[in-house]
């Protein structure tokens, strides 16, 4: 539907002054259009048990719009019972934003953004917290992390933006649990980026459909990365240590 491909990856390279040497780059992602060949779609997923009578589910469609141009919509439909509080989100991977520490060096920190909407609403209730949230999937196992601020439902547009995101600031989440203490490994084993919106229903009432659609479009990933010596950087980094084997015999 959408032909205009705009996933771009950017290296910035730069040089350390004392091993000229040895070289580093940081990487840039960025999504404009959200094309349906350009992601990839899991399914809903609720930090806690889903009890019999209630209800979390969540569509995502790539959608065009002659103001915003190409874009994903999420529309959550949320029914809760008694006793219960519930987090849903249904993750969107952006296929092109893969990176590998291995061979492109440790994270640092990274930085993302991405531009959020409110859509319509049904029943509209005082959801506690809407998020939009980075996600990381590594060696099958899946992380998020807030951008921006709680997103309010009477502000139409924003631009959630985080920086100096630590891999300390991801906690593991799967179907039915969550887990504060676990983290990515941001030196690693290859890493998948992805999006999503995470909707908490705590100050709904009990028993009624609940329906939002949310907007996502214009996302962005920096990451600054650690060095990884070249061969010639080894070498000069082994050099003091050959001299001194030398001068013991």
């Amino acid at each position: 539907m959408f032909n205009n491909k705009t996933t771009k990856c950017a290296l910035i390279a730069a040089s350390l002054t004392f091993i000229s040497s040895t070289t580093y780059a940081d990487a840039f992602y960025s999504e404009s259009e959200f094309n349906a060949d350009d992601i990839t779609i899991n399914d809903t997923l609720t930090f806690n048990k889903i009890f019999p009578g209630t209800k979390y589910t969540a569509n995502v469609t790539p959608v065009f719009s002659f103001e915003h141009g190409g874009m994903i919509t999420q529309s959550f439909t949320i029914k809760k019972a008694a006793g219960q509080t519930n987090t849903v989100l249904r993750p969107i991977w952006v296929n092109d934003f893969v990176y590998d520490p291995q061979t492109q060096g440790s994270i640092e920190h990274l930085s993302a953004s991405i531009k959020t909407f409110n859509n319509t609403s049904v029943n509209p209730g005082q959801l506690n917290h809407r998020y939009a949230n980075l996600l990381i999937k590594q060696d099958d196992r899946m992380y998020y992390t807030n951008l921006g601020n709680i997103i309010n439902l009477d502000d139409p547009l924003a631009i959630q933006t985080s920086t100096n995101i630590q891999e300390s600031n991801f906690f593991e989440v799967g179907l039915g649990f969550s887990d504060p203490a676990s983290h990515p490994d941001f030196s690693g084993s290859e890493i998948q980026f992805g999006f999503t919106y995470r909707v908490l229903d705590g100050l709904l009432q009990n028993n009624i459909d609940y329906i939002y659609s949310f907007g996502l479009d214009n996302a962005s990933i920096r990451i600054s990365s650690t060095p990884i010596p070249e061969p010639a950087s080894m070498l000069l980094l082994g050099a003091p240590a050959l001299l001194l084997l030398r001068r013991k015999h």
